[in-house]
């Protein structure tokens, strides 16, 4: 996988971005991790992340957003069964 852009900086807490920046870059494959939801402070809002601009974007027309599992992905520490479960999350992106 490539990333869509190379000006985003490495970060340990993620790096937030607008639907304008998806649309502007137009994604293959888009994954969501929604911290707030790893947080319980409700579930990922489907529909606001499927915006009318993600819609335009080749990630949403071919569908592969992938929303990954909150508390896997923000608290999972590495071990044997989490790093098989995100390998699984991961691998969905590239099912016909």
């Amino acid at each position: 996988m490539q990333p869509v852009s190379k000006s985003i900086e490495s970060s340990l807490h993620g790096y937030n971005i607008s639907s304008e920046y998806i649309q502007e870059h137009n994604p293959d494959i888009l994954f969501v991790e929604d911290k707030n939801a790893a947080h319980h402070k409700g579930d990922i809002n489907q529909t606001e992340i499927e915006n009318e601009l993600v819609k335009q974007t080749k990630a949403y027309q071919q569908g592969k957003i992938i929303y990954l599992t909150p508390d896997l992905w923000y608290y999972g520490g590495g071990g044997t069964i989490g790093m098989k479960l995100m390998a699984q999350e991961i691998g969905a992106a590239f099912k016909e």
